[in-house]
């Protein structure tokens, strides 16, 4: 999500790279909000699925929600 939505000042690096060399892409193929949508939805499952370790959970929950926001 970076390389598509993101700046070369925030990210540190070149982006749109992927779109340049055609890359197929989730973005690509479903857009990007779409992409945002389907990737909120697993996030979901999979927090509902390891919410029974409790605490222990904490981390990949807090993980994938960075993963999903970050902007570098």
């Amino acid at each position: 999500m970076i390389d598509n939505k993101g700046s070369l000042l925030l990210a540190g690096k070149k982006t749109g790279k992927d779109k340049i060399k055609g890359k197929a892409t989730l973005i690509s193929l479903l857009g990007y909000k779409n992409t945002f949508k389907y990737a909120k939805r697993l996030i979901f499952k999979i927090n509902n699925k390891v919410k029974k370790y409790g605490s222990r959970s904490k981390n990949l929950s807090e993980t994938l929600n960075y993963i999903l926001s970050r902007n570098k």
